[in-house]
């Protein structure tokens, strides 16, 4: 049975990610409304956002390292902006989001809570890092031709996070098949900017990759016993 001090963290880390997926809300909201444009991309934070309170809130197996993962990359990129007081904010919640999840994850252990090997959390917290890189590449704007082939591969890594995450071998098929695609977004231009698609891609290939390499071993086990 969980103690006091589990449930109280269970509370904060739920709280966090709610507080997170606000944030991101609010922002599709107002740079939406001068530049409708973006709000696809903000609003998909919103649901990796709410995936991550699925898995908390249903106990998934892959719920803290998918939400840790996601925390720390958002912490990374919205570190720069630290001085504006919204992002402040955002940095706290996150904050007191690892805390929670870090006092839940030896919570489990101590009590033998039932987990997955350690190979089912690297592809949960990869991909929890590689999410905002896959928004970046799928639904950021201003990417024309290399914005519809980010799409697809973003699409059908999604869909292979969904199936891996459910424990299905086509889903780390799926995921293995996005990342030529991410790699092959070509590099494009915001006028005399440079747009972050084609890196997104990369990024977002090598984070997946990552995740992935640690089932090779029992992949190909997998294929040769058929």
């Amino acid at each position: 049975m969980a103690t006091k001090f589990e449930r109280m963290s269970n509370g904060v880390a739920r709280v966090a990610v709610v507080a997170s997926a606000i944030f991101f809300g609010w922002y599709a909201l107002a740079v939406g409304s001068k530049w409708a444009a973006v709000m696809p991309f903000f609003g998909g934070f919103v649901v990796a956002w709410l995936v991550a309170l699925i898995g908390l809130t249903r106990q998934r197996w892959w719920g803290l390292p998918y939400a840790a993962g996601l925390s720390i990359l958002n912490v990374a990129l919205m570190a720069p902006a630290a001085c504006r007081p919204d992002v402040v904010f955002f940095l706290v919640t996150q904050l007191a989001l690892l805390g929670a999840l870090g006092v839940k994850a030896m919570s489990e252990r101590e009590r033998g809570a039932e987990q997955r090997t350690w190979r089912h959390a690297t592809l949960a917290f990869m991909g929890g890092l590689a999410v905002p890189w896959l928004l970046a590449v799928g639904l950021l704007p201003g990417g024309g031709a290399a914005g519809l082939i980010g799409l697809g591969g973003a699409g059908l890594a999604v869909l292979g996070l969904y199936g891996a995450l459910r424990e299905r071998t086509w889903g780390l098929f799926a995921i293995g098949l996005s990342i030529p695609i991410l790699l092959a977004v070509p590099p494009t231009s915001w006028g005399c900017l440079r747009a972050p698609h084609d890196v997104a891609g990369e990024v977002a290939s090598l984070t997946l990759g990552t995740g992935l390499l640690v089932w090779l071993t029992p992949l190909l086990s997998r294929l040769r016993g058929r």
